[in-house]
C-alpha cells in the first residue's frame, strides 16, 4: 500500500490529520463504502473481470464486515484512510489474492468521490424531509388564519394591514424557492463518478452505468477528470442552505420582535423558553436565538467551501476530501436542527388574534386606505390625498389623539387648505373605512391579503407541498429499488451450490446471511 514510501505515517500527521479523517468517514461511509464495494464487485462479474468464485468470497467478506460494524475494523493509521483499512479487513477474510481483486479498474479517487456524493445525496434528503414538515406546519397556520387581522411592517414600522396568512404564505413562498434550489442541487449531485479512476478512466471493460444504477444514482459524471475534481454540488447545496438560513433567520426575528411584551402578538409555550436568574418575570424565547444563532453558521460555512475549493488545481487533491467534507457534514447538522426547532417553535406557539386586530386598528396602519377612498371620491391625485392624510395624522399623533383624533370635521379642514371639496361622511362611515377588518377585505389584488387572493395563494401553496413531498418520496424510493437490486443480485450469486457446499444459507429477508467461519483464510495468499 505505501510501497513507494519508506516509512510509515509521521505521528503528528497521524495525529492531526490521518486518525481524525479515519473517525469522520468511518462515522459518515462506513455503510456506503460496503454497498460501493458491492456494486463495483458486482460489475467486476458482469463485464468477466472478476470469477464467480471470487466475487462469491469478496460479497460474504462484506457480509461479515457489514455484521460486524465500524467496530470490525482494526481503523490503523499506518494504512492511511477508511478505504485501506476496509481492504485489509477484507484481505484476512478472503485472502490476498481475492481481496487484492476488488481494487481492478478503479482508484481512491473515484472512490471517495462517489462516497461523498453518497453521503451528501443522504444529507439532503433527509434536510429536504424536515424542511417539508416546516412547510407544512407554515401552510396549516396560513389557512387557520385566513381571517386573522395583522398588522404588516416596512422599517419595523406599522405599515398596512394584512391578514395573518398572507404574511406566512410570503414565507411559504420564500421557502418554496429554497428547496427548489435544493431539489436542484440534488439534480446536479446525484451522478456518480465511480468508474473515473484517479483521473483517466481504465484500460479495463467497465460498465459505469452498471455501477450507477446499483447505486441508486441518476447516470454517470461524464468526464472522469471532472468525475474526481467535481465539488463544486458542494458548493451549491452550500449555497442553498445559506438562503434558507437567511429566510428562516428574518422570520426567526419577526416572531422574535412579535413574542415581546410591547408586541405581545404571540407566545411560546414553557419548553420552548427559559428564566431569569436574577428577574423573576422574565420568560426568555431562548430556541429562536439558538435558531438565530445556527443559521448563522450557514454563512460562515459556505465562505469556508469557497475558500478550500480556492486556488487548488482542478484535478483530485486533498483540499478536497476531509477538509472540504467536515465543514458540510456540520453545516447540515446544523441547518437540520434549525429547521427542527423552528418547527418545534411552530407547534408551540400561541397567537393574540384579538391583540393583533387591537393593535391594527390602533397604530395608524389603516390611513392609506383613506387616501385612496378621497383619490375615488373626490378625484384628488394621490399625492395631495397623501399630504391630507399624512396632516391628519401628524396632529393626531403630536396632540396624543390616536385614532380616534381622525375626523370628518378635520379631513375637511386640511381638504380645505388644498383647495378641494369637503366630505359628506358620516363618523359611522368613516370609522368602517378605517376598520382594518374592512381594510383588508377590500385588498382583492392577485396576491394580495384579501381571502380571495389568500385562498388562491393557499391552494397554489398544498399543491407544491404535495409535488415537492412526491418527489422526496420519489428519490426515496429509487434509493430502495437501488438496494433491492443490489441485494436480488447477490443474493442470486450466494445462493448458488457454490454458497450452500460451502456453508452459506440464506437469512430471512433484511437479515446477515448466516456465514461460514469466514476467517478460514486469514493469512494466506
Amino acid at each position: 500500500m505505501r510501497e513507494r514510501l519508506q516509512s510509515k505515517p509521521n505521528e503528528i500527521l497521524s495525529k492531526h490529520v490521518l486518525i481524525p479523517m479515519l473517525r469522520d468517514d468511518c462515522l459518515h461511509s462506513f455503510e456506503a463504502i460496503i454497498q460501493v464495494n458491492e456494486a463495483h464487485i458486482l460489475m467486476l462479474l458482469e463485464q468477466g473481470l472478476l470469477a464467480e468464485e471470487s466475487a462469491r468470497e469478496l460479497l460474504l467478506a462484506f457480509a461479515a464486515l457489514r455484521a460486524e460494524g465500524s467496530a470490525g475494523l482494526e481503523m490503523e493509521a499506518d494504512y492511511e484512510d477508511l478505504y485501506f483499512n476496509v481492504e485489509q479487513y477484507i484481505m484476512k477474510i478472503a485472502g490476498r489474492n481475492t481481496g487484492g481483486k476488488m481494487h481492478i479498474s478503479r482508484s481512491r479517487n473515484d472512490l471517495n468521490a462517489t462516497l461523498t456524493r453518497m453521503k451528501a445525496r443522504d444529507e439532503l434528503r433527509k434536510t429536504c424531509g424536515i424542511f417539508n414538515e416546516l412547510r407544512s406546519k407554515l401552510v396549516g397556520i396560513a389557512e387557520e388564519h385566513l381571517s386573522t387581522i395583522f398588522t404588516a411592517y416596512t422599517h419595523s414600522q406599522p405599515a398596512q394591514p394584512i391578514s395573518l396568512a398572507h404574511y406566512f404564505l410570503a414565507l411559504v413562498k420564500a421557502f418554496e424557492r429554497d428547496y427548489e434550489r435544493l431539489r436542484q442541487a440534488y439534480e446536479h449531485l446525484n451522478l456518480s463518478p465511480l468508474g473515473s479512476g484517479a483521473l483517466a478512466g481504465t484500460s479495463f471493460a467497465i460498465d459505469r452505468e452498471y455501477t450507477a444504477r446499483l447505486l441508486g444514482f441518476a447516470g454517470v459524471i461524464e468526464n472522469s477528470l471532472d468525475g474526481v475534481a467535481a465539488r463544486d454540488y458542494l458548493l451549491e447545496i452550500m449555497a442553498a442552505y445559506a438562503i434558507l438560513a437567511s429566510n428562516v433567520n428574518r422570520f426567526s426575528y419577526d416572531l422574535y420582535t412579535w413574542s415581546s411584551y410591547e408586541h405581545a402578538y404571540i407566545e411560546f409555550d414553557d419548553s420552548l423558553a427559559s428564566c431569569s436568574s436574577i428577574m423573576p418575570q422574565k420568560k426568555n424565547p431562548t430556541a429562536l436565538e439558538h435558531i438565530k444563532s445556527r443559521t448563522a453558521h450557514m454563512a460562515s460555512a459556505f465562505a469556508d467551501l469557497n475558500s478550500c475549493l480556492r486556488n487548488i488545481p482542478y484535478s483530485h487533491c486533498r483540499d478536497i476530501g476531509s477538509e472540504l467534507t467536515l465543514t458540510f457534514w456540520d453545516a447540515s447538522d446544523q441547518i437540520g436542527q434549525a429547521l427542527e426547532l423552528l418547527s418545534a417553535s411552530l407547534s408551540g406557539m400561541s397567537i393574540n388574534r384579538e391583540r393583533m386586530e387591537e393593535a391594527a386598528n390602533t397604530n395608524f396602519s389603516t390611513v392609506t386606505e383613506l387616501a385612496n377612498e378621497l383619490v375615488r371620491q373626490l378625484a384628488l391625485p394621490f399625492r395631495t390625498a397623501h399630504a391630507v392624510v399624512g396632516q391628519v395624522v401628524q396632529i393626531c399623533v403630536n396632540n396624543g389623539l390616536g385614532m380616534a383624533g381622525v375626523t370628518v370635521d378635520l379631513l375637511n379642514e386640511k381638504l380645505l387648505q388644498q383647495n378641494a371639496p369637503p366630505l359628506p361622511w358620516t363618523a359611522q362611515y368613516l370609522a368602517e373605512l378605517l376598520n382594518a377588518r374592512n381594510v383588508v377585505a377590500k385588498h382583492q389584488s392577485q396576491g394580495g391579503p384579501g381571502h380571495k387572493a389568500c385562498t388562491a395563494m393557499l391552494t397554489g401553496a398544498k399543491a407544491r407541498l404535495s409535488r415537492d413531498v412526491c418527489w422526496l418520496a420519489e428519490a426515496e424510493h429509487r434509493q430502495e429499488q437501488a438496494a433491492g437490486l443490489r441485494k436480488e443480485r447477490i443474493e442470486e450469486i450466494l445462493k448458488r451450490e457454490w454458497g450452500v457446499k460451502n456453508g452459506y444459507y440464506p437469512a430471512q429477508a433484511g437479515s446477515c446471511p448466516v456465514l461460514p467461519n469466514h476467517r478460514t483464510h486469514e493469512g494466506t495468499d
